[in-house]
């Protein structure tokens, strides 16, 4: 396997996989609000989503920070993709949409699999 790639792709991945978990968080806490102004008693909840709900000022402010930094390791993932079957004589843009919903349902080694799979 080409070591260059999954250095690239491990490089990307740590903050790809922050991103997408407060971007997660943040689509969270508006139930959550809703959930705890009628429930009195929030013990039931995990601790997850307990932390969620005493963190959501810090998370939202934290995602606002940044909008952006989502869509572009999207695009950064995206262009590294495009590029390594260039420089084979591939043009795989068509594969584009699959790429994308691999990383909307993002594990590391899925994309791994789709970057090395979408060769055949």
């Amino acid at each position: 396997k080409q070591w260059y790639q999954r250095r690239v792709r491990g490089l990307i991945h740590p903050k790809l996989d922050e991103q997408l978990l407060l971007a997660k968080k943040v689509q969270l806490i508006d139930a959550l609000k809703e959930l705890a102004m009628h429930e009195p008693n929030l013990d039931f909840l995990s601790p997850e989503y307990k932390d969620i709900v005493q963190n959501a000022e810090q998370l939202q402010a934290a995602f606002k920070m940044q909008p952006c930094h989502l869509e572009r390791l999207y695009g950064m993932i995206t262009d590294l993709y495009i590029d390594k079957f260039k420089f084979k004589g591939l043009n795989v843009k068509s594969k584009v949409p699959m790429l994308l919903e691999v990383l909307d349902n993002y594990e590391l080694e899925t994309l791994i699999d789709f970057f090395e799979i979408s060769a055949v």
